[in-house]
């Protein structure tokens, strides 16, 4: 995987101008070419899940402040052995949306939700019980610019203490601030070179992984810690090939340009084919022909 830091030097050493005006120009143009790789793989490769509590008499919840769309969402209604987790049908018709809800119903078993622009949704039948997450959805996340610069140990002087089987890491002096939540961590010290997702930040000499470490317990462990782009690795390389393709353009070098900008294409080609397919991504994608049994009418109770 490549990180900001490894981005931003190699488009600079491939442009062979190190002016710091140029090193900020190719920085923003890699951080287009991010959002528009993003854009066309329609982020299912980096799709993310939420839940939200089900209120009594509440129809309509916010989604997550990083949220572009809703793919799919569950509600759970009921308890213990008569626990249901409900598919709820998207609703993409304003006019039928008012048809069916024309008719005030409430019920712990919800069938339908509609997008209210792109921060909330309605769901019908209005809930008659509150239930702690028990609406669950699956969603686009936006992804946002890349800025971070790696945290080193060179950098900051500190060293860290991991053990095999967990979550916690923890550092030799105070370096973590709460915005050390959503970078990833890779010890530089041993032969295993894995990334982790860094999830939570308790203190500044402590911090939680997503994965349990799965390398030799050990401290005194030089480390860095990155913030990596959340395309598949394998593509990483197209950001810089795009910021070139507009350096070499504002140059007149039309032939690498054109060269960097078909590398550019043939990896957004490549990566659709590859992860945005139902057939070749690890998420298996919704059928639009797919017929919901749990929305038949009247519905169930329970």
């Amino acid at each position: 995987m490549l990180t900001w830091t490894d981005l931003t030097n190699k488009a600079v050493r491939l442009s062979r101008d190190t002016t710091p005006g140029t090193k900020i120009q190719l920085q923003q143009d890699m951080n287009t070419g991010y959002h528009l790789f993003n854009a066309k793989l329609s982020r299912y490769f980096s799709r993310k899940q939420q839940f939200a509590d089900t209120v009594v008499d509440q129809h309509i919840y916010q989604t997550p402040l990083d949220c572009i769309r809703i793919i799919g969402m569950t509600m759970t209604v009921g308890n213990g052995v008569n626990q249901y987790k409900v598919p709820v049908k998207e609703i993409r018709s304003e006019y039928e949306w008012r048809q069916i809800t024309s008719y005030n119903y409430s019920s712990n078993w919800q069938a339908f939700y509609i997008m209210l622009g792109n921060d909330s949704f309605d769901v019908w039948p209005t809930p008659s019980e509150s239930v702690s997450q028990g609406i669950r959805f699956y969603y686009q996340q936006a992804d946002h610019d890349l800025s971070v610069n790696d945290i080193t140990n060179t950098s900051t002087g500190a060293t860290l203490t991991v053990t095999n089987g967990s979550t916690l890491v923890t550092a030799s002096n105070a370096i973590f601030t709460p915005n050390t939540k959503g970078l990833s961590l890779q010890l530089t010290s041993v032969n295993d070179l894995s990334w982790y997702e860094i999830i939570d930040v308790p203190t500044t000499s402590t911090i939680v992984l997503k994965s349990a470490f799965v390398g030799l317990s050990g401290g005194a462990q030089s480390f860095r810690i990155g913030q990596i782009p959340i395309i598949p690795q394998e593509y990483h390389d197209s950001l810089v090939n795009y910021a070139l393709y507009l350096f070499f353009s504002s140059k007149g070098n039309t032939v690498r340009a054109n060269q960097c900008l078909g590398l550019f294409k043939q990896a957004v080609d490549d990566a659709i084919e590859e992860y945005s397919s139902s057939s070749q991504s690890s998420i298996i994608t919704d059928d639009s022909d797919y017929v919901n049994s749990w929305t038949i009418t009247p519905l169930p109770g329970v």
